[in-house]
């Protein structure tokens, strides 16, 4: 039960990520080597891993072939940084609800700069999708 509600939840997210890689290139040249982060804003509090984000990594690495995935982590990673080092065409952004203010924050500073596609997903859109 708890794995499909993470999946219910990080569905869009993901959607949006297979949509966007198919857009790219039909033949699948481009496809694997695009360069996809997954951004977890869980709080130090919250002691289960990013789960959600996780399944999309697995499948997109051992279903679609794309192998430059990188989940960052902001217990552990600085994102700011992590993404400047990363450079990555597609940015997925998982957040739950305490932390979708700090999520639309660090997207709106991004998009300042770089004209990459963000994606949103997690529990917090899934649920409420007028929030945007």
């Amino acid at each position: 039960v708890r794995r499909s509600i993470i999946y219910y939840y990080n569905f869009r997210i993901f959607k949006c990520l297979i949509s966007y890689t198919k857009m790219i290139d039909k033949s699948n040249n481009l496809i694997k080597n695009i360069k996809i982060a997954l951004i977890s804003f869980q709080n130090y509090t919250e002691k289960v891993p990013s789960v959600g984000l996780v399944y999309i990594a697995t499948f997109l690495k051992y279903r679609l072939g794309i192998k430059n995935i990188r989940l960052i982590d902001k217990r552990f990673d600085n994102i700011e940084k992590e993404i400047e080092a990363f450079s990555p065409d597609i940015i997925g952004l998982g957040p739950m609800t305490v932390n979708y203010p700090e999520a639309i924050e660090f997207a709106n500073n991004y998009k300042k700069h770089h004209n990459n596609p963000i994606i949103i997903g997690g529990v917090h859109i899934s649920t409420l999708p007028e929030s945007m």
